[in-house]
């Protein structure tokens, strides 16, 4: 009788363990990517690596300043491409900015000439995309794309236009749509017109499904689909690729895990894949 009860202790003990562990691990996963969004969120405000104060009447570069994380009022030209990854990211368009370039922008240099009213996006933006000034390849560095966006208060509005160049002349339309405050159907493109990101903005916000066409060297790689509701988070699955853990699904295998023993219906977390 005594063995029985030390071995029934000793597993539940075991069962328990275990099950502080999976507790553990999800909620270090949870954590963890909050962290690293609201660390994203957080430094990824008007950034520059490098930013020239630009002349809007006579066209000219005025100055150029090294690193700064201030609030920026007036027009500037950006000519980094890791500047451009994080150089406009407004509460409501964080998502579509501040994302904008994570697969191919170490591929695509990005110009742009914009304006800020303190610290808030405004006007026209004018944005030159081409392939990375290292590319040796003679026909990728005929092909480019410019970009024309307006915005109100920070959010985009007005027309959106695209246009595809090649030798610096202007060879197609390739997308163009009106934003009413931030709503419509958002897209965005690789310097050789193919499609790179796309997806619907309400008041500003990502909603419902977004496509992201990860193409590396003229190829799909992938397609990753993420979906969203009022910008937040629901889930990301990639075509062809393994399919990774939501915040949603993390949180219900927690609550599952953190259940007592007797109210388990199911011998292993539902919300788990096993292998």
């Amino acid at each position: 009788m005594k063995t029985i009860t030390l071995l029934f202790i000793f597993a539940f003990i075991s069962i328990s363990i275990s099950s502080q562990t999976n507790i553990d691990s999800l909620c270090n996963t949870y954590n963890k990517r909050n962290e690293d969004r609201r660390y994203a969120i957080k430094y990824a405000h008007y950034n520059f690596d490098y930013r020239v104060e630009y002349d809007e009447n006579t066209k000219k570069n005025i100055k150029r300043y090294g690193y700064h994380n201030d609030i920026y009022n007036g027009w500037y030209y950006i000519d980094k491409p890791a500047a451009v990854n994080e150089y406009i990211v407004p509460a409501s368009m964080i998502g579509v900015h501040n994302t904008s370039y994570q697969t191919g922008w170490y591929q695509v240099h990005i110009y742009a000439i914009g304006c800020f009213d303190h610290g808030v996006p405004c006007c026209t933006w004018e944005y030159t995309l081409k392939w990375n000034k290292k590319e040796t390849d003679e026909e990728k560095k005929k092909q480019a794309v410019n970009k024309t966006e307006s915005y109100t208060d920070g959010i985009i509005d007005g027309q959106q236009l695209y246009e595809r160049l090649y030798n610096g002349k202007i060879v197609d339309i390739l997308y163009m749509t009106t934003f009413k405050m931030g709503t419509g159907y958002y897209k965005d493109f690789y310097p050789d017109g193919s499609l790179r990101i796309e997806g619907k903005l309400v008041d500003g916000y990502r909603e419902g499904e977004w496509r992201e066409y990860d193409r590396e060297n003229g190829k799909l790689n992938k397609i990753i689909v993420t979906e969203y509701e009022k910008a937040l988070f629901k889930r990301d699955r990639e075509y062809y690729y393994p399919s990774s853990y939501t915040d949603e699904e993390i949180r219900k295998a927690v609550e599952w895990e953190r259940q007592p023993a007797n109210l388990k219906k199911e011998k292993e977390n539902p919300y788990l894949e096993y292998e």
